[in-house]
C-alpha cells in the first residue's frame, strides 16, 4: 500500500469531495489510504500506525451518534495529516504541546466536514440556518456555527 500522503483539509475537499452533503470523510479516509475499522472496542476513535503497509488505520466506535461520525474520522484524519503521529511530542502524549495538537486537528476536522465552498453553496441557495446546515451535513451545530464565524 502507498503511504499514506499529508494532505491539508482544502487539498482533501479538492481531491476527494464529491460535492455532496454530508461530507462524506469515510470516502476520504479509505481513499487517502487510511483504513477503518468499525468496532466497540474504543470509546470514540483510536489511530495506529500500519508499518508493514506504511499507512494508517482508524478504529473507529461503532456507538457513535450518527451526527459525531463524520466529524470524529474527520478529528483523526487530522491528526495523521498534519503529521502528529510522526511527532514524539505527540506520541509521548506531552502535556505542553498535546492541547496544540487537539485544537490543530479540531479545526481540520472542522475545515473537513463544513468546508467553505459547502457553506457559500448553501449561502446561495439562501440555507443561512445553522442547525439546517449541521442537519443537511449531518454535523453538531455547534461545528457548523464555528465554522460560519471563519467565513
Amino acid at each position: 500500500m502507498e503511504k499514506t500522503k499529508h494532505l491539508s483539509a482544502d487539498e482533501m475537499i479538492k481531491h476527494y469531495w464529491t460535492n455532496s452533503t454530508p461530507v462524506d470523510t469515510v470516502y476520504m479516509a479509505l481513499n487517502s489510504k487510511v483504513r477503518l475499522i468499525s468496532t466497540s472496542k474504543v470509546r470514540v476513535c483510536h489511530i495506529e500506525v500500519d508499518k508493514p503497509n506504511d499507512s494508517y488505520i482508524i478504529f473507529v466506535s461503532n456507538r457513535l451518534p450518527r451526527e459525531f461520525m463524520y466529524y470524529t474520522v474527520a478529528h483523526c484524519l487530522g491528526h495523521i495529516h498534519c503529521g502528529h503521529l510522526e511527532d514524539k511530542r505527540y506520541l509521548n502524549n506531552d502535556e505542553e504541546h498535546i492541547h496544540r495538537f487537539e485544537e490543530e486537528a479540531n479545526e481540520y476536522a472542522r475545515r473537513l466536514v463544513a468546508p467553505a465552498v459547502a457553506l457559500n453553496l448553501f449561502k446561495k441557495k439562501s440555507i443561512t440556518n445553522p442547525e439546517k446546515i449541521a442537519e443537511l451535513l449531518e454535523v453538531p451545530d455547534y461545528i457548523v456555527k464555528k465554522q460560519l464565524a471563519t467565513i
